[in-house]
């Protein structure tokens, strides 16, 4: 988790996409090559929380169009999985988490003002369930349990690279 300068609003990545996908909702989704603006990645949920997800990322690169720099984001798993849910993931975002979960609803969000991009890489995520509409059922395996029989430590490796066009 960390933040970038606000220039960097533009974001390039091969891995699924075009839109949201988690481990347990991911089908529609397929590997392309992919750009949005961050204010595109948000997902205007009436609650706010986490959204955004982009799957199995080989690459990502936030661009800064007025400085003509890129930074690139590689995330290289120093172990495997076939696990769905071992599946790298990032997220880009004007609002940090704490904005997320200190306020009620989506109207009421506010960028800071430097606007910053609230940038997360993830190694592992779980699913979102949702298969009803009055429970968070998260089918068992696609939820993470830290600790948990089975469980095994997983080693990450993010390498960042900056440069010019």
């Amino acid at each position: 988790r960390w933040a970038l300068p606000s220039g960097y609003d533009s974001v390039q990545w091969l891995g699924l996409g075009p839109h949201e996908a988690y481990p347990d909702r991911q089908s529609s989704a397929y590997l392309g090559l992919f750009a949005s603006s961050v204010e595109d990645l948000h997902t205007p949920y009436i609650f706010p929380q986490e959204c955004g997800r982009r799957a199995d990322p080989r690459w990502i690169v936030f661009q800064n169009r007025q400085l003509g720099t890129n930074l690139a984001v590689i995330p290289t798993p120093l172990t495997t999985s076939t696990n769905s849910s071992d599946q790298w993931g990032f997220s880009a975002s004007r609002y940090s988490l704490e904005a997320l979960e200190s306020t009620a609803h989506d109207f009421e969000l506010c960028e800071e003002n430097d606007r910053r991009v609230h940038v997360h890489v993830d190694s592992k995520m779980m699913g979102v369930g949702g298969y009803d509409s009055w429970s968070p059922n998260v089918d068992k395996d696609f939820l993470i349990k830290p600790g948990g029989k089975g469980q095994k430590q997983m080693e990450v490796s993010i390498s960042l690279f900056r440069y010019s066009q």
